[in-house]
């Protein structure tokens, strides 16, 4: 038979796919349609390797002509006819059958549904569809029939998908937490190949920003470097400032918008996001802690500063 439809090729083609989606769901904002592909096309080839496993002949059609049959049995080395197997719609129903896969899963479906472009976004989901959580799940379901180990399937993605399966998390906690590490993933690829030293010598040189201070509009917003959770470089925490309360002359108070970092590409933004990132989302700066002046220099990053971060250092830190 041919080599491509045994076990281990199978096999070794999903774990390849697998690895691509996960690879492209980490990317900079997130290649939505090439995960769903790959994932698709991942789940696909491990049902079909499941099948395999047990018996080529669940690969073939039910409409399949008798050489087929025989060539999937094993008694004949090829035949003539175009060799046809089942799609992964079939073979996840097969699976269904042998009480391998659960009776009913729409989101499986609709994550099926979606690879094949049938349903677009719009396929019979469940209201908490996530389709890498989905992935992740019905991947390692099968792997546990196989007596495959998940962590030598999943490779260097292992901690990406124990974050997905993590049933403690949230889907937001879920999703910053595999924001950060392809965000870790991304900029360790980066050093691959070079010598040892060399990400701790990047991060050790890599620079932060200067506290500053701009207007938009009527809002005033404050921007200053903070420790990137992906991969430890500097990054920048851009925060809104509250309106002072009246009477307070001690205090400056921010609302956090985002965290970035150009170092791995990472961008966390809003609130749920930021919590889950363990990024504080709102802080206060004391002002009698350092010099008013000190700090309305470092604010405004010019010995001459214009006259909108005058007015604003004056309004804002003005005092004794």
């Amino acid at each position: 038979m041919d080599d491509s439809l045994s076990y281990g090729s199978l096999f070794a083609g999903a774990k390849k796919f697998a690895f691509s989606a996960w690879t492209s769901h980490n990317r900079h904002s997130g290649d939505r349609e090439l995960f769903l592909l790959h994932a698709g096309v991942s789940i696909e080839r491990l049902a079909k390797a499941t099948l395999a496993k047990q018996s080529p002949i669940l690969l073939m059609e039910t409409n399949a002509k008798e050489d087929l049959l025989l060539y999937f049995a094993g008694a004949v080395p090829s035949v003539e006819t175009r060799i046809r197997t089942i799609g992964a719609s079939v073979a996840i129903s097969r699976l269904r059958k042998l009480g391998v896969l659960r009776p009913k899963d729409t989101d499986l479906d609709g994550l099926i549904e979606l690879r094949n472009g049938v349903a677009h976004l719009a396929a019979d989901t469940s209201e908490e569809f996530d389709p890498v959580l989905t992935f992740a799940r019905t991947t390692t379901e099968l792997l546990r029939h196989l007596g495959e180990a998940p962590g030598d399937y999943w490779g260097r993605m292992t901690s990406l998908a124990n974050v997905v399966l993590s049933e403690a998390s949230s889907q937001v906690e879920r999703e910053v937490a595999i924001q950060i590490r392809g965000a870790r993933h991304r900029f360790e690829e980066r050093f691959l190949g070079l010598q040892a030293d060399a990400m701790e010598t990047y991060r050790a040189a890599a620079k932060g920003i200067l506290p500053t201070l701009r207007q938009l509009d009527d809002d005033v917003y404050f921007s200053q470097s903070r420790r990137c959770p992906g991969c430890r470089c500097p990054g920048i925490l851009d925060a809104k400032v509250l309106p002072l309360k009246e009477g307070s002359k001690e205090e400056i108070f921010f609302e956090v918008l985002v965290l970035s970092c150009k170092h791995c590409d990472l961008v966390i933004e809003g609130r749920e996001q930021l919590v889950a990132a363990e990024v504080e989302y709102a802080f206060s700066l004391p002002l009698e802690s350092m010099q008013r002046r000190q700090l309305f220099h470092h604010l405004t990053r010019e010995d001459t500063p214009s006259g909108i971060e005058v007015s604003l250092a004056a309004h804002l830190f003005k005092g004794p």
